[in-house]
């Protein structure tokens, strides 16, 4: 059910363009978190605190622009931001020594995170499921082979590497937006909800992966769903305001004056989409691949008084 639109949902962040933040820093055993570690590995009791230091909020937060990693849905304007741990830190079945390690910390909106009942799109069929299905990552962590592991024996040194390393070969089914291309995976219907791209069902792996990850994080929520397509709606308005002031500058007849108020309101209207196409505003992706569909390159246009756009 993939739309001619093609636009993809959950957008790929590149985890280098921020620090990590120092409290962080496996390499220095002065840290928080190499501490926290160290106590950890020994005793049977496990404490995470370091994860929520104020300066890990504010580095999540900066690399994902105030937004939800998986479902980029803003936060901030209603709820705290969520420390998501990708690989969950409980102590009994989860990865404790992965708790406070930067690669492993995502910033997460509460319906993302947190499990409960919630009523869901189908994304192959479109139609809403009438029972409520369980959704949120919470302390699931879904795998298509063995879990990783470590010994921390004394041959083993606690550093940024090295607890990166413990995890490189396991097989995760849930997509992690600062690791895989997840832009190629994800489409959405013209309704906005998202489906697996024609990439996606080219690979069966890629498949079960795109599958798992809309049904466990619940991206086919009824709420979510309806966020997106009020976005798209506008989106839609402001592109087809832009094809009518287009065909009525072409108008031969149009006076100066009404052509030059034409160039101004189109003016605006450029600027008001490329807004919906930057990384800090909801669901970007999909509304910088639709106005892309349609308009290609956004165009320079006079601004109001004549000047360069």
């Amino acid at each position: 059910m993939e739309s001619g639109c093609g636009a993809i949902t959950m957008r790929y962040f590149d985890r280098k363009s921020v620090d990590r933040p120092s409290c962080l820093d496996m390499d220095k055993k002065t840290s928080a978190a190499h501490k926290e570690l160290q106590k950890n590995i020994q005793n049977k009791k496990k404490v995470f605190n370091a994860y929520g230091n104020d300066a890990v909020k504010a580095a999540l937060e900066k690399l994902f622009h105030g937004k939800c990693a998986y479902c980029e849905s803003h936060y901030s304007a209603t709820q705290p931001i969520d420390v998501e741990h990708y690989r969950p830190k409980n102590a009994g079945t989860g990865y404790f020594w992965l708790a406070a390690v930067w690669e492993n910390l995502l910033p997460s909106c509460i319906d993302c995170n947190r499990e409960r009942y919630q009523l869901m799109f189908d994304p192959l069929t479109g139609v809403l499921v009438k029972k409520e299905k369980k959704a949120g990552k919470h302390d699931h962590f879904p795998l298509s082979g063995p879990k990783a592991a470590v010994v921390f024996d004394k041959a083993f040194i606690i550093n940024n590497i090295n607890l990166a390393a413990t995890v490189t070969a396991e097989k995760s089914l849930l997509l992690n937006p600062t690791i895989d291309q997840v832009n190629v995976l994800f489409t959405y219907t013209d309704e906005a909800i998202i489906a697996p791209s024609k990439t996606a069902m080219t690979s069966q792996v890629d498949m079960a992966r795109v599958d798992k990850t809309i049904e466990l994080l619940g991206l086919n929520r009824v709420g979510l769903v309806a966020k997106r397509k009020e976005i798209l709606l506008s989106l839609n308005v402001l592109l087809y305001t832009v094809d009518k002031l287009t065909l009525l500058l072409r108008d031969s007849t149009l006076i100066v004056a009404s052509r030059e108020l034409v160039k101004d309101l189109l003016y605006y209207l450029f600027k008001e989409i490329q807004r919906t196409c930057e990384p800090n505003f909801p669901y970007s992706l999909m509304c910088k691949t639709v106005v892309e569909k349609r308009l290609g390159k956004l165009p320079s246009v006079a601004t109001p008084g004549g000047g360069g756009a």
